[in-house]
């Protein structure tokens, strides 16, 4: 992955998906130009997930299952090819072993408010960094953590992006 050229006079932003909170920055000259916090992360993702599956699918789904759903299947906007995965969990009414696919759609949908959440400190960020480095970053992009690449791979040109791990969950047709 290449370096961002953080000690040159131009503007970078880099935003940061924790567990439980995201960081956004715009460096330039390697000093931090502004910069916001929000308390939404990976952990709320895959919690919006969940809960999104008991409510419209009838499964329990783990926390590391929808962490997997989370890393294969969430996007920020469509794809170009809606991606679809097996999902296994336990059905709430028979307390049997259910298998569900689920499709990249359904994962935007129930992602959509904590990814507003980061979206708006993305914002917030941009609003308060100097207008020349703020076109910067909307010329070049950025550099996201791999929990942004995931959340936005479609929306985000130029944003360098490491896939973190490997997903256990089948693609389906």
């Amino acid at each position: 992955m290449p370096a961002l050229p953080v000690h040159e006079p131009t503007g970078n932003m880099v935003v940061d998906i924790g567990g439980g909170t995201t960081e956004v920055a715009v460096i330039s000259l390697g000093g931090i130009v502004s910069s916001q916090s929000v308390r939404v992360g990976g952990d709320e993702l895959d919690e919006a997930i969940i809960s999104y599956v008991k409510k419209e699918h009838s499964l329990a789904l783990g926390e590391r299952t929808a962490e997997e759903i989370k890393i294969t299947l969430g996007s920020a906007h469509p794809l170009q090819e809606e991606l679809y995965a097996e999902v296994r969990g336990r059905d709430l009414v028979t307390g049997l072993p259910k298998v569900l696919v689920v499709s990249t759609e359904e994962i935007r949908q129930a992602i959509a408010e904590p990814v507003s959440a980061i979206v708006d400190a993305v914002k917030v960020t941009l609003d308060k960094t100097p207008p020349e480095l703020a076109a910067d970053i909307m010329e070049k992009g950025g550099s996201c953590s791999p929990a942004v690449g995931r959340c936005s791979r479609a929306s985000a040109p130029g944003c360098t992006t490491r896939r973190a791990c490997r997903s256990s969950l089948r693609p389906t047709p």
